[in-house]
């Protein structure tokens, strides 16, 4: 096997085709196709081999290759205008094309660093996010996150000096007992008014978290007026709140940014991808807001740092032609009826399996976390594997699941994620749901 795989002794299925919402896969010699629940990682929102998008990527394979630092292109403009055009107004006024949510996140970080240069803010050299958070693979950003069990090998080049955590917000494990949600949000409010305090709130750059909870909780959606309550607290303090919606973005959660639920009001730069480019095109963006670009402007005028792929021609050209199927599909908006549907399925389901400790979610992002003790909400020891078996158990029934592990500490807690293409069937949903139920009571026969 020549592929670098991140498990080097697997022996993965083969993926030989797709359409829909279905994948054809080979795998001991034999093809056969499996439902994709989980659009990869929450990115395939079209399902695969869109005859639209296909036509899309034949037309615009003629398409020349520029370096966007000396030749412009309308493709480029074309989709950060409708980009801006789609969300609320007066939310952002500008967008930067790159290739994967880790790329969009590290250019955040140096946006928002030049942005203090801009203003003659030197003293302005801390990072705010959250302990479990996960912004992507670069060093860069795994400095920014705090999801320990990607750190670990790197511990020791990681930068702890600019890069600071607080508590996530994650109800279900975080809150004490007995503790309202409210009282919890605000817990949380004072904990990050804190941590500014204390660094000096002129030396901090931004606070950033992911609106929704992505790969490694599970889909955890903040408490009432905490994205608010934070945004409010950065711009007390003159920084920047960035809000990373790389996975949860672009309709995946019912709405066209996952902030949408929380607040009028946009944050100062906002990562994207996944549904960006929906898997067709590797494509990410930062939306930047005229707050941010006015600075740029009236500054130097000059953004410092440029990828050679940036602002890609054919990219951006296929990007905008599957926000335009989202949008002429009215897919966001089934994504939120759909969700609302799949709730009810899977707590119907699954809310009384005594390993089933949480179900969560928004629009069609939604994940099942699993306990060994419902009433202690105690994790399986990681050595059980149990959300591997709920995997496997339901690839031999013909649904493709995403697993994780990491709910409690980074290392230990089991969850599913399902986050389907926005144009799968209730008949789909149903199929979905009904494996699941009985790839959980596989997995509970193996291991209790």
């Amino acid at each position: 096997m020549s592929v670098f795989q991140t498990d080097v002794h697997a022996t993965l299925p083969r993926t030989i085709g797709g359409k829909g919402t279905e994948l054809t896969i080979e795998e001991d010699g034999q093809t056969r196709t499996v439902l994709d629940a989980c659009g990869g990682a929450a990115v395939a929102a079209l399902g695969h081999g869109n005859e639209r998008m296909i036509a899309k990527i034949q037309q615009a394979a003629g398409l020349p290759y520029i370096l966007s630092h000396g030749l412009g292109s309308k493709h480029a403009d074309d989709l950060a205008k409708y980009l801006v055009e789609q969300s609320p107004e007066g939310s952002f006024s500008s967008a930067v094309f790159l290739n994967s949510g880790s790329e969009a996140n590290e250019a955040a970080l140096k946006l928002s660093k030049q942005y203090f240069v801009e203003k003659n803010e030197p003293k302005r050299v801390n990072y705010i996010s959250r302990h479990f958070s996960y912004h992507g693979s670069t060093l860069g950003v795994l400095s920014l996150g705090g999801f320990q069990s990607r750190r670990k090998p790197y511990a020791d080049v990681l930068n702890t000096s600019n890069f600071h955590k607080v508590s996530t917000c994650f109800y279900y494990r975080g809150a004490k007992p007995g503790q309202t949600e409210e009282e919890y949000t605000q817990q949380l409010l004072d904990e990050l008014d804190a941590k500014f305090q204390h660094l000096g709130p002129e030396t901090v750059i931004s606070f950033t978290c992911e609106t929704v909870i992505g790969a490694t909780l599970g889909c955890v959606p903040p408490t009432k007026g905490y994205i608010k309550g934070c945004r409010d607290i950065c711009h007390k303090y003159g920084a920047l709140f960035v809000l990373d919606e790389v996975m949860s973005g672009m309709g995946r959660c019912g709405t066209y940014h996952a902030w949408q639920h929380e607040m009028d009001e946009g944050p100062d730069l906002q990562p994207v991808a996944k549904v960006l480019g929906g898997g067709y095109v590797p494509l990410a963006a930062v939306l930047i807001s005229p707050k941010v670009y006015n600075v740029f402007k009236s500054g130097s005028g000059h953004v410092v740092g440029h990828q050679t792929y940036q602002d890609h021609i054919f990219a951006t050209s296929v990007g905008l032609e599957l926000q335009k199927i989202i949008k002429e599909d009215q897919l966001v908006e089934r994504s939120r009826f759909l969700g609302l549907k799949l709730e009810k399925m899977l707590k119907k389901a699954l809310a009384n399996n005594p390993n089933v400790g949480d179900i969560r979610g928004r629009g069609l992002f939604w994940d099942v976390e699993f306990v060994q003790d419902k009433e202690t909400k105690k994790a399986f020891p990681r050595a059980v594997g149990f959300s591997t078996k709920v995997y496997k158990a339901g690839m031999k029934r013909g649904v493709h699941f995403l697993k994780g592990v990491g709910t409690v500490d980074s290392f230990e807690g089991d969850h599913i994620i399902l986050s389907p293409p926005y144009t799968v069937s209730e008949e789909e949903l149903t199929k979905i749901v009904d494996v699941l139920k009985a790839s959980v009571e596989e997995a509970q026969g193996e291991s209790l």
